[in-house]
């Protein structure tokens, strides 16, 4: 199982990146059922939980790192 777990906040600019990403997800219909979005808000360690039951995680989020804007780490 793969659970993607998207961050953020819309109304705070950049950091609506993983809002953004968990809408365009969450209107494919083609996802693997295997493949589960989550919609993480700003729940800090209250997100834990989806990290149950899986067994790879991909995080979606904006931070600021001083780097390249954009990049993707």
């Amino acid at each position: 199982m793969l659970h993607i777990v998207c961050f953020g906040n819309l109304w705070q600019g950049d950091d609506g990146l993983g809002m953004h990403v968990f809408q365009r997800l969450g209107a494919m219909r083609s996802l693997p059922p295997q493949v589960r979005v989550f919609d993480a808000g700003t729940a800090g360690l209250s997100a834990l939980s989806y990290f149950d039951h899986c067994s790879k995680v991909v995080l979606v989020d904006a931070i600021h790192t001083g780097g390249q804007i954009g990049r993707v780490h």
